[in-house]
């Protein structure tokens, strides 16, 4: 892999082959973005292309400093993670001994350490006299969720680097091009990965969130056959979990967000959910009226009343019912 099959932080990646290309590295750098965004992957490429004996802006993949670093072999590299919940003192001691000792196969050190912020306060003071006087061959990259949570001597002897969120397009063509998902799933869990590409690849292998997914528009549907019995059976396995309550909400959301631009323009091509698109133009055909913002509506008051005391199970029900009151005022029985 390099830099060039990354998916996004175009910006990113071009300041740090900029400063490789003047020589103008930092011995510190700070990674900072939301967890999955691709900032460790990015801190991985840049010490392979550090190490790298061809001195280019990108490792070639072909040298023996390369082919090292790509099995975890390199005597010149370090990555330091989480011990358990935290990354202890003893890591950083170990990573004192580490850069001390000159590169054993070429002019530079580097060490990533990942998830920066859960480092203890006496490892991160033991950090400190490294990071205001470091030796001239080493490179330090803390990559973070939270670089807040760093002491402020370690942030004002690094440059941060700010990592933004993936563009839901980012990661949708990323699920399809490298990983084969279909568009539909691919679609939908980009927009649910709040720019995180890892938990979008999460999200779009999951059992669990296909599952729910297809639960969201049974229970729609059943809703809308006047079929009250099937959509609360299928509400029932919701009811004793208030996270996997909130995931059915938001994915009913967006189906009805689909509907109503169907009902709007019959072939929109913004639908999340082109895959099911033929599901979408039959329910559609079982109603008179547009019901669409209504039932938006009384599933926001129920994601609200869920992020708040309110017992899962009952607010379930009661959103249900609302839903197909709502829906029975408005539709017709269609053909079946």
């Amino acid at each position: 892999m390099g830099f060039n099959q990354i998916a996004g932080h175009e910006d990113v990646i071009g300041l740090l082959r900029l400063a490789m290309n003047r020589q103008r590295l930092a011995h510190g750098y700070i990674f900072e973005g939301v967890p999955g965004c691709g900032k460790r992957l990015v801190a991985r490429e840049l010490a392979k292309a550090l190490l790298c004996e061809t001195g280019l802006d990108e490792g070639c993949g072909h040298c023996q400093s390369c082919l090292k670093f790509e099995t975890q072999n390199h005597p010149d590299y370090l990555e330091v993670e989480p011990d358990g919940k935290s990354v202890k003192v003893e890591q950083i001691e170990a990573l004192q001994s580490f850069v001390m000792v000159k590169p054993y196969s070429g002019a530079r050190k580097v060490i990533v350490v990942d998830e920066a912020q859960t480092m203890t306060p006496s490892a991160q003071n033991r950090l400190l006299k490294m990071i205001e006087e470091p030796p001239s061959y080493a490179t330090l990259i803390f990559v973070t969720a939270q670089a807040d949570a760093l002491l402020p001597t370690i942030l004002s002897r690094c440059q941060i680097v700010s990592f933004s969120r993936l563009k839901p397009e980012v990661i949708e063509s990323w699920l399809i091009q490298t990983h084969g998902v279909e568009t539909g799933i691919a679609r939908i869990a980009s927009n649910f990965a709040d720019g995180s590409i890892s938990r979008a690849l999460m999200l779009a292998t999951s059992e669990v969130f296909t599952q729910t997914r297809q639960d969201a528009l049974d229970i729609i549907g059943a809703l809308l056959r006047r079929d009250p019995l099937d959509g609360l059976l299928k509400l029932q396995k919701y009811g004793s979990d208030k996270v996997l309550a909130t995931s059915l909400i938001e994915l009913m959301i967006i189906w009805y967000r689909d509907l109503s631009a169907l009902w709007v323009d019959p072939n929109s091509m913004k639908i999340f959910s082109q895959d099911k698109r033929s599901e979408l133009v039959d329910l559609l055909g079982r109603t008179q009226k547009s019901p669409w913002l209504d039932c938006l509506e009384i599933l926001e008051q129920t994601a609200r009343a869920l992020d708040g005391n309110a017992n899962t199970s009952l607010a379930m029900h009661a959103m249900a019912l609302k839903i197909q009151e709502v829906m029975h005022d408005n539709s017709r029985r269609g053909p079946v």
